[in-house]
């Protein structure tokens, strides 16, 4: 469940929506694009899903990274997928995945790094999950077969067919097959890390 704004209503709601009638029990919190939360946002947030005993996930950018980068492409008339991948740099995935896993931390909050896609994001999971951070990543099918060379492809159907947010990284696949094969990294399916952190909180 997508949570836009973090207002007494919002919070109302989640805490409505984790009753065992409706059967939530996570949710996505934004911080790049319209609906981005800012710090203290997130970590109301946060402390909502402690509260409650849910898990927190996050698209990880960084919105202000993104914006700028987003004009200065505009500006310089590079408005094909290559430029897509050149505004979401991996710098504002990296800040974002600190940030996030921070502030979460900060609260005792479980965390889910959706869409991982960059080696140096992936690190960043693994050094804090090894210093005890309840956080877990999740790399999609694309990020482990597809590589961020295919937006510079000469044909503009073939380039945007690989869009994705956080955008494909080049040359990073192997790292992030090594991420989601071993313990270090706990980056295992999706379905198994939910099911995983329910099973050993309640």
């Amino acid at each position: 469940m997508a949570i836009n704004e973090i207002t007494e209503e919002a919070l109302k709601e989640m805490q409505e929506l984790s009753q065992e009638e409706s059967g939530v029990n996570t949710f996505f919190l934004s911080m790049v694009g319209e609906n981005r939360l800012n710090d203290e946002d997130l970590l109301r947030g946060f402390e909502a899903c402690v509260n409650l005993g849910c898990l927190a996930n996050v698209h990880a950018e960084s919105g202000e990274i993104v914006e700028r980068n987003e004009k200065k492409m505009l500006e310089n008339g590079v408005t094909g997928p290559e430029g897509f991948a050149m505004a979401h740099t991996v710098e504002a995935e990296e800040e974002a995945v600190m940030r996030a896993s921070t502030l979460a931390n900060q609260v005792n909050c479980p965390l889910l790094i959706k869409s991982v896609t960059s080696d140096s994001a992936a690190e960043i999971i693994r050094v804090k999950k090894a210093r005890g951070n309840v956080l877990f990543g999740e790399v999609t099918p694309a990020a482990l077969a597809c590589d961020g060379n295919e937006y510079w492809n000469n044909c503009w159907s073939h380039a945007a067919s690989f869009v994705t947010a956080p955008p494909l990284r080049k040359g990073v696949v192997d790292a992030l097959v090594d991420a989601s094969t071993t313990s270090n990294y706990s980056f295992p399916a999706y379905v198994f890390i939910i099911s995983q952190f329910f099973v050993f909180s309640f």
